[in-house]
């Protein structure tokens, strides 16, 4: 949001829905943290029209023409009239995320920007990764749900940490049945979809956790002796110590 400079206010239901399907998608199908270059490039911000409100709602995201072979399909219910006459906005005790309701969104050129040729080398990474996935975006939103957590609300740990029933992310402790799953996912979508679960698809876990790699990394010391010129520097190099990390997937963007 600050990147585009609107409030949480002006976005519309299906597009908090959208980034809260990419997030989940990115964490717990991924393996990887959500990626804004990929975001960036699947997805262009555009201002609504027609008489209603042009701060409530009056921005929604759009799939980028010719994105639909790269992405997961997100069958959302386009019929939400009068979505707005039943939510409400709390003032924040902590400014922590933009909401300016006398805002009214204005167009800007980094709405419809695309990553430039250095970001998208990640982001062809992550396409490929995608690629091997059979999912559909109600099946992702099944899969946050059925966990009870809120992919766009700042959590102690990504999905693919997720620790099951006593996970400290869970917004209840609740569990729900698979009908209530089924109905409460039903209201987020059009009516053509399903959520029979494809085989070899699981998502990441704790005890499902994505592939990883061991990481060793030399940190050295420069020590730099300066002489008579700028151009005549005398440099002694030693290694300080060696420290071994691990991470989820490989490194995005590094290759051997």
């Amino acid at each position: 949001m600050e990147f585009w400079a609107v409030s949480l206010c002006n976005l519309h239901p299906n597009t908090i829905l959208h980034v809260s399907i990419f997030i989940h998608f990115c964490e717990a199908f991924l393996g990887v943290l959500p990626h804004f270059n990929l975001f960036r490039h699947l997805f262009c911000l555009k201002k609504k029209g027609g008489s209603g409100s042009k701060v409530v709602g009056g921005v929604y995201l759009q799939l980028r023409d010719g994105m639909a072979s790269e992405y997961i399909n997100v069958p959302l219910n386009t019929s939400l009239k009068g979505w707005n006459s039943r939510w409400f906005y709390i003032k924040q005790s902590h400014p922590l995320i933009r909401c300016d309701v006398h805002y009214i969104p204005v167009n800007h050129s980094n709405w419809s920007e695309r990553p430039n040729n250095a970001e998208m080398e990640q982001v062809m990474e992550l396409l490929e990764l995608s690629k091997g996935l059979e999912l559909r975006g109600e099946l992702v939103a099944a899969s946050f749900i059925v966990r009870r957590i809120q992919p766009c609300k700042e959590r102690a740990h990504p999905a693919f940490d997720f620790k099951g029933d006593n996970d400290g992310t869970r917004e209840s402790t609740d569990r729900l049945s698979k009908k209530e799953v089924k109905d409460r996912a039903m209201d987020l979508f059009s009516s053509n979809v399903s959520f029979s679960w494809p085989k070899g698809t699981k998502a990441f876990n704790c005890t499902n956790p994505p592939p990883q790699v061991t990481i060793s990394l030399r940190v050295y010391q420069a020590i730099i002796a300066e002489h008579s010129t700028d151009s005549l520097m005398k440099r002694f190099i030693r290694r300080i110590g060696q420290y071994t990390f691990q991470m989820c997937r490989e490194p995005i963007g590094q290759k051997e």
